[in-house]
């Protein structure tokens, strides 16, 4: 099952890990796709492909964004 809390990085920290279900994975979506980009454009840069492993993340929708972004 997959929840999804919306709200700014305030928000976020204002949460106790008693108000989540568990296992979760909170992820700043800013800093998430800005790290993609900047990974993609890296690669691109020096000419190598990206080959990053799910095992990392365990996040099909982090993998899916990966791909989106040339992994």
């Amino acid at each position: 099952m997959l929840n999804k809390v919306k709200g700014d990085i305030h928000t976020m920290r204002k949460l106790q890990t008693s108000d989540l279900m568990t296992p979760a994975l909170l992820i700043d979506l800013e800093r998430l796709e800005n790290n993609l980009k900047s990974m993609a454009e890296r690669a691109e840069y020096n000419g190598v492909d990206l080959c990053p492993h799910i095992k990392t993340h365990e996040c099909i929708e982090i993998g899916m964004r990966q791909l989106e972004y040339g992994a």
